[in-house]
């Protein structure tokens, strides 16, 4: 009869890399991403005229790991055209440069944090947008195949 660390599941977490035991939530213990990723819906607010090419499709739709991935991607394409350094950001929105930093390494996850609305209010762009600039992202990488 197998004893009960012989019956224990070994999981890598895919973003950072770490092996370990599945844990009982499903999640990874270092970056607490969860190892079979939901797909996410995200309800966005309606947009706004001054948005020009982003027009209403509906829900944005991109499975979470993806989301995770491009997000800090489009976090430093809005940070480079408002002509901000990291500093300038972490400034503006009262925090340290590190946690900005980590944000744009995927290190640090804003959506868990509730500093989204924050930083898209800082960049001077709205969450639609920046969301709406990951999926159009995420459908470039299911173009290539890289999904």
């Amino acid at each position: 009869m197998p004893s009960a660390a012989q019956e224990r599941e070994v999981v890598r977490c895919t973003p950072c890399g770490l092996n370990q035991f599945m844990t009982h939530d499903g999640r990874c213990r270092r970056c607490r991403v969860p190892f079979k990723p939901p797909e996410l819906v995200a309800k966005v607010e309606e947009p706004k005229p001054e948005l020009g090419p982003f027009k209403a499709k509906g829900d944005v739709v991109i499975p979470l790991y993806w989301l995770l991935k491009l997000l800090p991607i489009a976090f430093v394409y809005y940070r480079t055209q408002a002509g901000m350094r990291q500093r300038d950001l972490a400034a503006r929105l009262e925090i340290p440069k590190t946690y900005i930093s980590k944000v744009e390494n995927g290190a640090a996850n804003p959506l868990w944090h509730t500093n989204f609305a924050r930083i898209a209010e800082a960049l001077g762009v709205t969450r639609y947008r920046i969301l709406r600039l990951c999926e159009e992202m995420y459908g470039i990488c299911k173009d290539a195949k890289l999904t």
